[in-house]
């Protein structure tokens, strides 16, 4: 059994015999140490402090490896969505050399190139992030250039070495 006291309390001394008894303004507060009167919901959350205790290497490891399959799971869907950016770009810069090629054949003042730079600037001119706009197109250029209906060379135009892209395959 344990005494507690709430409140103001001051034991008397030993020199004080002299005086008057105080009464104390403290209340005493008797506790039991015994279990076999403790609620069940205060026995649920010892039984759950102790399990966690006794087996707390164990949730660390679980917790950790939660932690790892989310950031796993999270740089999975960075990536698909990278992927699914450098695809529609692919088919972007595609449609638009078909539509130079085709106008590059109707009228003969018109070229029926145009510079991978100014592409570039042209499709990713709302990308702020300037490294992830230079990977998002080296990633596309080289998609481009294995493409066979596309032709890459080295032209120079007005007096600026550029790559160009031509789209040399039949047009719809």
């Amino acid at each position: 059994m344990q005494v507690r006291y709430t409140g103001d309390y001051n034991a008397p001394t030993a020199g004080d015999n002299d005086s008057a008894p105080e009464t104390h303004l403290a209340c005493k507060v008797l506790r039991s140490t015994s279990l076999s009167h403790v609620s069940f919901k205060c026995m649920m959350s010892n039984t759950v402090v102790k399990l966690m205790a006794r087996f707390k290497r164990v949730l660390a490891g679980i917790f950790v490896l939660g932690t790892l399959s989310c950031a796993a799971y999270w740089k999975y869907k960075q990536h698909k969505l990278y992927a699914r950016k450098v695809e529609t770009l692919y088919h972007e810069v595609l449609s638009k050399l078909r539509k130079q090629a085709k106008l590059g054949r109707a009228s003969r003042e018109l070229p029926e190139f145009i510079g991978s730079v100014q592409l570039r600037d042209l499709i990713l001119s709302s990308e702020q992030n300037l490294a992830y706009k230079m990977r998002l197109w080296q990633a596309v250029s080289q998609k481009v250039e294995r493409n066979t209906n596309v032709r890459h060379e080295l032209l120079e135009v007005h007096g600026e070495v550029m790559k160009v892209w031509q789209w040399i395959s039949h047009l719809e």
